[in-house]
């Protein structure tokens, strides 16, 4: 009988540690403070995360852009330029590259876009707060798969400002 009443006295305990695992309010307090806390020293970080993916992908979007006009150019034999965009898909006659760009089939090797053509391809970059500025206002790779003029630097900016901004180094060999 004792090791009975003993037996429902262990029952009854595990019962009462089985309804006692709720959280008090103080807990819950002291969870969310810490929450807040952590939350409020990693979104600055996410947000400049952000800011150097948008940059890069900028970046890899026009060297890709110049991959691609040189292989094109090698590849048909022609030259092949690629331009600042402006609309009607013209060249821009000033080195503001974040506006988008023009690959394209130079016919007669003039460096300039005319009548018929052929735009191999067209980037429109709808980057917020993005510059893009180069000192040549298009590069044209020739047949042999150079581009002629000169070395040339085209730098990638964001809001951040100039500690933050990159380059990309043009150079005639290719």
């Amino acid at each position: 009988m004792v090791w009975l009443r003993l037996r429902q006295m262990t029952i009854s305990r595990r019962l009462a540690k089985v309804h006692d695992t709720g959280v008090s309010l103080i807990e819950l307090l002291v969870v969310l403070s810490i929450m807040g806390i952590f939350t409020t020293l990693v979104i600055p970080g996410l947000r400049g995360l952000m800011m150097d993916n948008q940059r890069d992908t900028a970046i890899r979007n026009i060297v890709v852009a110049l991959a691609y006009a040189r292989s094109e150019a090698i590849k048909r034999n022609q030259s092949v330029t690629v331009c600042p965009f402006q609309e009607g898909a013209a060249c821009r006659a000033v080195p503001h590259w974040e506006h988008g760009w023009l690959v394209y089939l130079d016919a007669n090797a003039n460096g300039q876009r005319d009548v018929g053509e052929l735009v191999l391809r067209q980037h429109e970059d709808r980057s917020e707060g993005m510059t893009l500025r180069g000192v040549k206002t298009r590069v044209v790779y020739k047949p042999h798969g150079g581009s002629e003029g000169w070395n040339g630097t085209i730098k990638v900016c964001d809001q951040r400002g100039a500690p933050y901004a990159r380059s990309i180094i043009l150079s005639n060999s290719g």
